[in-house]
């Protein structure tokens, strides 16, 4: 967790000389530290693209990856790591590139590992897509119903279970075609968590 040290006169350099010595040291000492306390305790407002890295206590945290289908029937995201002390909120799966398969539904699940359903239980497997040959950019589905009827998903992934982890994890994401491979298809993964204490 990133820290804020304060200019004082103990750490100023050079040091001037009356009580106004702060506001003359270069740089506008009294400025910086009039922004500390605006980052520390105030209520900010970021203009602009702005990427907070790292997790973050008491406060919701995203991580997402792009899932690529490389063969086969499955698409799979491969490991997102989570810290000890969390609760996972809410698991999104959406299309980026155009999914192609052979005709059939599409489902999709998490788990602690590839294949796993730990977090949304059995395979519902037209949580995505109803009998189709593709699947378009922009359908998703969630553990969360209202996200997933926005984003045109068939049916919830799961509802979501085993949500906090004691342990540091690992989420897994399986999109799945029923009716036999894949031929094209992407997806952004996405999982929404609350880190319950500092450390990770």
């Amino acid at each position: 967790m990133a820290t804020f040290n304060k200019v004082s006169y103990a750490n100023a350099s050079p040091k001037g000389t009356g009580d106004n010595r702060l506001n003359s040291i270069p740089a506008k000492a009294k400025h910086v530290n009039d922004l500390i306390d605006s980052l520390e305790t105030g209520d900010n407002t970021f203009a602009g693209a702005n990427t907070f890295t790292g997790n973050n206590v008491g406060t919701t945290n995203m991580k997402t990856v792009t899932a690529t289908w490389a063969a086969g029937a499955n698409i799979d995201s491969g490991a997102i790591a989570i810290p000890a002390n969390s609760i996972i909120t809410k698991l999104t799966a959406v299309v980026t590139t155009a999914f192609a398969q052979a005709n059939g539904t599409v489902g999709i699940s998490a788990g602690t590992a590839a294949g796993g359903t730990q977090f949304t239980g059995t395979l519902d497997a037209d949580s995505l897509e109803g009998t189709a040959t593709a699947v378009a950019v922009g359908i998703g589905t969630s553990t969360d119903d209202v996200l997933t009827a926005a984003l045109g998903g068939t049916a919830i992934m799961g509802a979501l279970t085993a949500g906090y982890r004691a342990a540091a994890t690992d989420v897994h994401f399986r999109a799945v075609s029923a009716g036999g491979d894949f031929s094209a298809g992407a997806m952004l993964c996405v999982v929404e968590y609350i880190m319950l204490t500092p450390g990770a």
